[in-house]
């Protein structure tokens, strides 16, 4: 594991590790690892600018942090991610949570989960409560050996994907906006679940697309300008997609414009291509990598 991340300024240590500590005393963790963090800058220029011309915002960092619960800790998945995520608002501080149990840990290093393997390779230790318990070593996957599963799983996922999205268009021919926010979610979870399977290994379970976007952050920050959420405008836009699981479902007299449905689609459609087009570079890159061993199997019959 890292001993620091060389890469983040004094500053972003000492909140990383403000963060940690209100985490230790609030969940009261087994272990916390970092495997990532992002922090975005705005760039402006105009002439029209009053006062200075030129403006630069820099964003606070998003870190990427695997929990460990303790063994007795009975709280549901989302329960923890939520606690955590608050001390990290009351510091002014972004997080993105995912939860490996402690009953399970060993066993995903044992069995090489590409993303538990990875985390605790690559990571960064932020807190260990068990140091004296032996962790089996993890070992880095041979992405010539998990290429295949990982293809078939983007297969899938994105197929489900491009399912829905049809139903949403379909739906909004009739017009029908109320379903058609509905399977626009289920096309945006299933594209961000593939992605994650696909690029780190992990499978996520939750319908919280902040949050399925979030983890998105621990290899790209490309998808930020498709629900951009810097203006009300756009905060409510993206709240009315992210609450269309259920709301959809349950709420009574549920009703959303069709030309709100019909942006939503096009940022769906941007947010589909753009996923596909990052899976073909990175399947490029992967081709380039695959290792070469002798001796060779034939595979064709010889009978």
């Amino acid at each position: 594991m890292l001993a620091t991340f060389p890469h983040l300024s004094k500053n972003q240590l000492e909140k990383l590790s403000e963060v940690t500590k209100h985490i230790i005393k609030t969940v009261k963790p087994e272990r916390i690892i970092c495997y990532g963090s992002h922090t975005s800058i705005s760039q402006d220029w105009n002439v029209f600018s009053i006062g200075e011309s030129y403006q630069q915002v820099t964003f606070p960092t998003t870190y990427n942090l695997l929990i460990v619960p303790g063994k007795e800790d009975a709280r549901l998945e989302h329960e923890v991610i939520q606690l955590a995520e608050q001390q990290a608002e009351a510091l002014h501080c972004h997080i993105s949570v995912v939860i490996q149990s402690a009953s399970t840990l060993n066993q995903s290093l044992e069995n090489g989960v590409r993303f538990i393997n990875t985390v605790f390779a690559k990571g960064l230790l932020l807190y260990n409560n068990n140091a004296g318990i032996i962790t089996p070593s993890p070992t880095l996957p041979d992405m010539s050996v998990v290429k295949k599963a990982a293809e078939q799983q983007w297969i899938q996922n994105m197929e489900i994907a491009h399912r829905f999205l049809k139903s949403a268009s379909d739906n909004l021919q009739q017009p029908w906006a109320e379903q058609a926010m509905f399977n626009l979610h289920q096309s945006v979870q299933h594209t961000c679940m593939a992605l994650l399977r696909y690029f780190t290994g992990y499978k996520s379970t939750t319908h919280n697309l902040s949050r399925l976007l979030a983890l998105l952050e621990s290899f790209t920050c490309m998808f930020e300008g498709i629900f951009p959420c810097i203006t009300e405008e756009e905060r409510e836009l993206f709240n009315l997609l992210n609450r269309a699981y259920s709301e959809a479902r349950y709420k009574d007299n549920y009703v959303v414009p069709v030309a709100t449905a019909k942006i939503l689609e096009r940022r769906v459609k941007e947010l589909i291509a753009l996923a596909e087009a990052l899976y073909e570079k990175q399947a490029e890159l992967l081709k380039s990598e695959t290792r070469i061993s002798f001796p060779i199997i034939d595979s064709y019959d010889k009978a």
